[in-house]
């Protein structure tokens, strides 16, 4: 009776887990007040729903970085050389590396990983697909090169992230 909206995505699963576990203990001490508890946990809801709508602010760089941004974006699970994605700029691939370090500060290189480990960590907490297969769909060339990356991006395991999420579920 509360008609909050759906929504199906919040960012920082490290914040749902501790927003989670905080909820949880506070349902099961008995002297919480449950009326705050509530409005609590549905003010942290609503709050997400409305960040989660708000128009996301687009990178504001030059128009062929947004160009080879947007190709990542959609394409970042195919191969991805630099020198395609400096074909997609109409700029040389050494021009296209110092528009990345100005604007990004990161290479393009980099730019494609960061995308394919944002599509592996949701591929990973919303399917029991296994993780070779993952892996390779999200465009990396073997499972040990993807749980290297993963780990240094994520501080964990694709296994330990995986488990970690569908502890949330229990």
């Amino acid at each position: 009776g509360h008609n909050i909206p759906r929504f199906t995505r919040w960012n920082d699963i490290e914040e749902v887990i501790q927003f989670t576990n905080e909820a949880v203990a506070c349902f099961r001490n008995e002297a919480f007040d449950r009326e705050v508890l509530c409005r609590y946990v549905l003010s942290r809801l609503l709050f997400h729903v409305n960040l989660n709508g708000m128009p996301r602010k687009e990178f504001e760089g030059p128009i062929p970085l947004q160009r080879v941004l947007r190709w990542v974006k959609n394409n970042h699970t195919r191969p991805c050389p630099v020198e395609q994605l400096a074909k997609i700029a109409g700029w040389s691939p050494a021009h296209l590396h110092l528009a990345f370090q100005k604007h990004l500060q990161c290479t393009p290189h980099q730019m494609v990983i960061r995308e394919r480990i944002k599509t592996a960590r949701e591929r990973l907490v919303s399917t029991l697909d296994p993780i070779k297969k993952i892996a390779l769909e999200c465009g990396f060339s073997n499972a040990g090169a993807f749980s290297r990356l993963f780990k240094q991006h994520t501080d964990l395991t694709p296994v330990a992230y995986r488990e970690r999420y569908l502890q949330l579920n229990r």
